[in-house]
């Protein structure tokens, strides 16, 4: 989790990409899915941190045009 859990639409913490980091240094070949305050703006930071699965629910959800919205995400992490 990358928010504190049990608000839908939490803010990002940043303080979670060193986790993230730590864990892709521990276990180079493990799937990390981070869930929480995934945008279009904290997306490229958790990638770059070593996730690699995405879980962005109220940013899609509050898009005007959810199909845009998923391949603007998309797009920011190829």
């Amino acid at each position: 989790m990358t928010v504190n859990p049990g608000f839908y639409g939490s803010p990002f913490l940043p303080e979670m990409l060193d986790k993230i980091k730590e864990l892709r240094n521990l276990k180079p070949d493990l799937d990390i899915e981070v869930d929480g305050g995934v945008t279009d703006k904290t997306i490229d930071l958790v990638n770059k941190a070593g996730a690699n699965l995405f879980v962005s629910g109220s940013h899609i959800m509050k898009a005007g045009n959810v199909k845009d919205s998923i391949n603007k995400l998309k797009e920011l992490i190829e």
